[in-house]
C-alpha cells in the first residue's frame, strides 16, 4: 500500500505541473519526480554525480539547462532512460 501511495503522489505531482504550466513541464521538474521516486535529493544527485557542491547542480535545475551529457550522467544515477524526439508533423516524421 505504501508504494501504491508513493506513486500516487509522484503522478499527482506530474498532474499538478501539467495543469499549472500547460505542456510546458521542463526537464528539471521530471528529474526532481524521478528522484522522488528514488528516495533521493538534489544535493544526493550532485555528490553521486562528482559535484563537491551541489549548488552548480542546484543551478541547472533553477535555470532548467542540462546537457544531454547531464541527462546521460543523471539517468544512470538515477537507473533510468531518456528521450529526446523530434516530431515533424507535417511531413509525419519523427527523428
Amino acid at each position: 500500500m505504501r508504494v501504491y501511495t508513493f506513486r500516487k503522489i509522484c503522478y499527482n505531482m506530474v498532474k499538478d505541473l501539467n495543469s499549472r504550466r500547460g505542456d510546458r513541464v521542463n526537464v528539471g521538474d521530471k528529474i526532481k519526480v524521478a528522484l522522488e521516486y528514488r528516495h533521493m535529493t538534489v544535493q544526493e544527485l550532485a555528490f553521486k554525480m562528482g559535484y563537491n557542491s551541489p549548488s552548480a547542480l542546484y543551478n541547472k535545475f533553477k535555470r532548467a539547462n542540462f546537457s544531454e551529457e547531464d541527462l546521460k550522467q543523471i539517468c544512470k544515477v538515477l537507473n533510468c532512460e531518456y528521450e529526446v524526439m523530434i516530431r515533424l508533423p507535417d511531413i509525419n516524421r519523427e527523428i
